[in-house]
């Protein structure tokens, strides 16, 4: 493993242990809450959420919220080292198991979402962020940005923030960070 790969490792290590600590239902009501601030203008836009595993900040019930008036998605991982597809969601989809164990819609319409709420292990004051390593995201921000105007999202817990995220050429920066503190906006 390189320099930057060490880094990372060690990076992922402390935050998402900072992550575990930070989770709670009201850490997660408040996310929510910050979530319709920061993007209350944008109507008429395809939002891609997702469904949280683990002690990821939980964007669900904004979402539920939001899929009464406007177009939600979610991430489907299609096939290792490709970019995710994003597909129609509502509160009464049926799910099943997909890939790394995140739940997917069984019924799949394609879409192209406008906004991407990006769930992440750590982040910085810059717009850095920090993944799991499987380049899913970078990817994808990277394919969609260069076909329209994107902006991704970052959700987390404020005690996910370091420092310096350890950044490397494919790593994509976020647009804007919704925390139980408030929005940061790059």
């Amino acid at each position: 493993m390189d320099e930057i790969g060490n880094l990372k490792k060690k990076c992922r290590t402390r935050a998402l242990a900072q992550r575990k600590i930070f989770k709670t239902k009201s850490n997660d009501c408040l996310i929510q809450k910050n979530l319709g601030s920061a993007l209350m203008e944008n109507n008429n836009l395809i939002v891609g959420g997702y469904l949280p595993i683990g002690s990821e900040a939980d964007p669900v019930n904004f979402m539920n919220k939001l899929a009464l008036d406007e177009v939600v998605a979610v991430p489907v991982i299609v096939g290792k080292d490709k970019p995710l597809k994003f597909t129609i969601w509502t509160p009464d989809s049926e799910l099943e198991l997909g890939a790394f164990g995140v739940l997917i819609p069984k019924s799949v319409s394609w879409v192209v979402p406008d906004i991407l709420l990006v769930p992440l292990i750590a982040f910085d004051s810059q717009g850095g962020r920090l993944g799991y390593g499987g380049g899913f995201y970078d990817r994808t921000l990277s394919m969609l940005r260069s076909q329209k105007n994107i902006k991704a999202i970052g959700i987390a817990f404020s005690g996910q923030c370091v420092e310096k995220v350890p950044v490397e050429l494919t790593d994509q920066p976020l647009d804007g960070i919704v925390t139980e503190l408030g929005t940061l906006w790059f």
